[in-house]
């Protein structure tokens, strides 16, 4: 057979598919980063905004809205994305009832804030966790969703919530009076709630019952953690983008004549 009519042997071709998948790994290996970076961007731009939206109801309800149950699929009928009391009632503006218990689903209510259900979710199309302490008010028995939870004590004291922010590496200063804390689950989504169905994912790295990392942050008690992005692949990895404030931080931003604040 001529040299130009032979075509390409068994073990040539296993070599060019060989070559052609390092390439598409290198590639992958490149592009993965850049994308989980443009996706942690965007988280951190919700985050923010579902944080203006907090302070905004603050300013004009005087409280903290409970959150909504993010296993609820907002394709169904129901009260999905509202702010629901401890009877699965939509709760009212900074009544007195205690928030919804007994689920670990607790997300933003991005209809209670008026938000869409898109600019509560992160990067990675998971639901933004959210999760409000009872806290200690001025003079109301209940917590800091009460209509006197978020207003100024007096010229130097203010009510406190009861959320525990962890220091998860030993970089951060730990808190036990953050007034919420809304969490993203980060790349690899463990334990996230979806965007539209509300289904809950797995837990990737078997953190359950250890409290360790991240694993607070899917509880839904009154604990969570706070760290730097650790990459081993075990129960010590961490990767929840984590923000939280407290009460007295959210009265001042209020300004004058608001939240208790003199004018």
């Amino acid at each position: 057979m001529p040299l130009k009519d032979r075509g390409f042997t068994l073990i040539e071709v296993a070599i060019l598919l060989v070559v052609i998948g390092l390439i598409a790994a290198g590639g992958l290996a490149i592009i993965n980063p850049l994308l989980d970076s443009g996706r942690a961007s965007t988280t951190l731009k919700r985050m923010a905004l579902v944080e203006k939206a907090l302070q905004s109801y603050i300013q004009q309800f005087g409280c903290l809205p409970c959150p909504a149950n993010g296993a609820l699929a907002s394709t169904a009928a129901g009260n999905f994305g509202r702010s629901l009391d401890s009877a699965g009632l939509v709760a009212g503006n900074c009544t007195a009832n205690s928030c919804v218990t007994g689920t670990l689903s607790y997300v933003v209510p991005w209809i209670t804030l008026g938000l869409s259900e898109e600019q509560a979710t992160d990067g990675w199309n998971s639901r933004i966790r959210y999760f409000v302490g009872a806290g200690t008010p001025c003079n109301a028995a209940a917590g800091l969703q009460d209509t006197n939870g978020m207003t100024r004590c007096t010229t130097t004291s203010y009510p406190a919530g009861n959320v525990t922010i962890t220091d998860n590496d030993g970089v951060f200063a730990a808190t036990t009076n953050a007034a919420y804390v809304i969490v993203s689950s980060g790349p690899d989504q463990s334990r996230a709630l979806k965007y539209r169905t509300g289904t809950l994912t797995g837990d990737r790295y078997a953190q359950t019952g250890g409290g360790l990392g991240q694993e607070e942050n899917f509880d839904d008690d009154a604990t969570y953690s706070y760290g730097d992005f650790i990459s081993v692949n075990g129960t010590t990895h961490f990767d929840d983008i984590v923000r939280y404030k407290s009460a007295p931080v959210m009265i001042q931003q209020c300004g004058p004549g608001a939240c208790g604040n003199p004018s």
